[in-house]
C-alpha cells in the first residue's frame, strides 16, 4: 500500500470518529467539493497547506497528525 493511499486511509478514520462528514470538513477548511473524497480515496496526494487546513479543523494534535502516515 502506498502512503497515498495510507494517509486517505486514516484520514477518513480521524474524521469519522470525530463525527464530521466529507462535506462538513470542507467546508470548514475552503476546500473544492469532492477534495477530501479524492485524498480519502487516495487518488490525490494533498499538500502540506491542505493538510494543514485538515488537522486544524479536525483538532488533530501531534499523535494524530502521525496517525495520518502509519501503516
Amino acid at each position: 500500500m502506498n502512503i497515498t493511499k495510507v494517509l486517505g486511509k486514516n484520514l477518513k478514520e480521524l474524521r469519522t470518529t470525530r463525527g464530521i462528514s466529507q462535506l462538513e470538513l470542507e467546508r470548514r477548511t475552503g476546500l473544492a467539493a469532492g477534495t477530501i473524497s479524492r485524498i480519502e480515496h487516495g487518488n490525490v496526494t494533498p499538500t502540506i497547506v491542505t493538510l494543514s487546513k485538515i488537522s486544524r479543523q479536525l483538532e488533530l494534535d501531534e499523535s494524530d497528525k502521525l496517525k495520518l502516515i502509519s501503516f
